[in-house]
């Protein structure tokens, strides 16, 4: 059997490669796979990548060959590519073009090689009631105003993995730190006595995490800092407790506008923020992420939270993100399952015990 040691690619049969990022060949590979291929999660290590119909096309649509694709994998792998990898990708790739959309004035133009590719998709649930007469080339309303809309969302044209772009600078170094609190005696005994959500409800507001927070403003005196939560109630009462502005989904807009602008600038140090805090929020000189509550076992979440703080910075280009999580509790094994794909993207999280 083939063996090339050198080679990073471990190709494999269910479209799935590996790539070792000690290989010399390690960055020849990313930027071989880029065109064709979606990286799936990307530890230290071993990352992993996947072959898919989108990539695939969009391959094809950038002209790039299955003769190509199967080269480049052949060139950088390890072991010798499995014989049904070939074929597939040659037959993935083939269906690229047999259906297309073009502009017809305010329309847009359906258009299919052959009678039979269109009546298959006519008889997708999804898009049966937006096309006309079964014809080879079928109208759809393109504005939306007197029908629906027939719209194609464009694909991300590549990852990276989250390391690399911290690595060129693009995006913040990061430290995760989970740090593990213990329920008081009371509550302890609430907890053994309750249900399964209950007991995620007592561990998620366990009132020493407040005493955490406050040490780790403390650590970071002179950073930005957001403190993230889900419960409200336990928002409001550390917002009073640390006397620091709050931001829900029944802040009116203006003033969360004010309040973010007064953060961007410096005049406030510290906000606390309900789920608002996951979405698209402008707060580059954000630092620090304090996660007291997390929504059960998100791992979007986990990365939006993280992302809050990934932007960019000019120094020492350093941001730190901590969860803070009741330890032997239902709330610890949730942030274990939180935290798989900020894991999968490099960035182990430290333990840490509440001191």
């Amino acid at each position: 059997m083939q063996y090339i040691p050198d080679n990073p690619l471990v190709v494999q049969s269910d479209l799935t490669i590996l790539v070792v990022v000690l290989s010399p060949r390690y960055a020849e590979a990313r930027d071989a796979l880029l065109p064709f291929a979606e990286l799936i999660k990307s530890p230290e290590y071993l990352h992993t990548w996947r072959l898919t119909s989108l990539t695939l096309w969009n391959a094809a649509a950038a002209g790039h060959t299955a003769e190509s694709v199967l080269a480049a994998l052949r060139d950088l792998a390890k072991y010798p590519v499995p014989e049904r990898v070939g074929p597939l990708i040659a037959d993935r790739m083939a269906r690229y073009g047999r259906l297309r959309l073009t502009r017809d004035g305010k329309w847009l133009r359906l258009e299919a090689d052959s009678p039979e590719d269109l009546e298959e998709v006519r008889q997708l649930g999804q898009v049966s009631g937006l096309l006309g007469d079964p014809t080879s080339a079928t109208l759809v309303r393109e504005d939306g105003r007197e029908g629906d809309v027939f719209a194609l969302i464009g694909p991300r044209r590549f990852d990276l993995p989250w390391k690399t772009l911290e690595e060129q600078g693009w995006i913040a170094a990061a430290t995760c730190v989970e740090i593990r609190v213990p329920l008081s005696t009371a509550d302890r005994q609430r907890y053994v006595r309750a249900s399964a959500r209950e007991k995620f409800s007592i561990a998620a507001k366990n009132a020493r995490k407040v005493a955490v927070v406050e040490a780790l403003l403390a650590r970071h005196a002179g950073r930005s800092a957001l403190i993230l939560g889900t419960w409200l109630d336990q928002l409001e009462w550390i917002a009073r407790r640390l006397r620091l502005p709050l931001i829900t989904g029944k802040t009116p807009a203006a003033e969360r506008q004010a309040l973010f602008e007064r953060f961007r600038c410096g005049e406030i140090t510290a906000l606390v923020l309900s789920k608002v805090g996951n979405f698209a929020i402008d707060l580059p000189t954000a630092a620090v992420a304090i996660q007291i509550a997390g929504t059960w076992g998100s791992r979007q979440e986990e990365a939006q939270r993280l992302g809050r703080v990934l932007r960019a910075k000019s120094g020492e280009n350093q941001a730190w993100f901590y969860t803070i999580v009741t330890e032997d509790s239902r709330e610890q094994d949730l942030a274990e399952r939180r935290q798989l794909f900020v894991t999968e993207q490099g960035y182990p999280y430290r333990i840490e015990a509440a001191s």
